[in-house]
């Protein structure tokens, strides 16, 4: 099946379709980011074929996927941000490194986000990430705290 057809499977097909389109995209790899880019991008596509779209984009790790998920951390939808900040995390390039950073230290949205993109930050470059973290505990916004804090927990750092 091309990679067309996939795409319009993960737009349209039941859970089971997307789920086998989504497996299929990852395993086409690079050849498939760019028609995974356009669907992210669409406004028109379902959020759940977005994040979809957001999800394999990290599964393939190709850098070309970046800064389209840059942008879509300011989606309007916490699940399109979701999304992208877990693919920034996966693909781990100091663009992605300096995305979650922001994400972290500027609260915009409900706590998961920033949450996954501190993980995600942890993933990207784990010696960075700490001190950025452990900064975040001084932060005025409690939210970016109870971050800090948790993703430091899962490092098992203590004060």
């Amino acid at each position: 099946m091309t990679i067309e057809a996939q795409i319009h499977r993960l737009r349209t097909g039941d859970l089971a379709a997307r789920i086998e389109a989504a497996a299929a995209l990852t395993t086409a790899g690079s050849a498939a980011v760019p028609a995974l880019i356009a669907v992210l991008q669409d406004p028109s596509a379902d959020n759940d074929t977005r994040w979809r779209a957001a999800v394999i984009l990290g599964d393939i790790g190709d850098r070309a996927g970046v800064p389209p998920l840059i942008t879509a951390i300011h989606d309007p939808s916490w699940e399109i941000q979701h999304s992208a900040v877990w693919a920034l995390g996966r693909i781990q390039t100091p663009e992605s490194f300096a995305a979650l950073r922001a994400v972290v230290e500027h609260l915009h949205t409900e706590e998961q986000v920033p949450y996954v993109a501190a993980l995600a930050l942890i993933a990207v470059d784990r010696g960075r990430a700490e001190p950025v973290l452990i900064s975040a505990r001084q932060h005025a916004d409690d939210a970016v705290r109870r971050i800090a804090y948790a993703a430091l927990a899962t490092l098992k750092y203590t004060d």
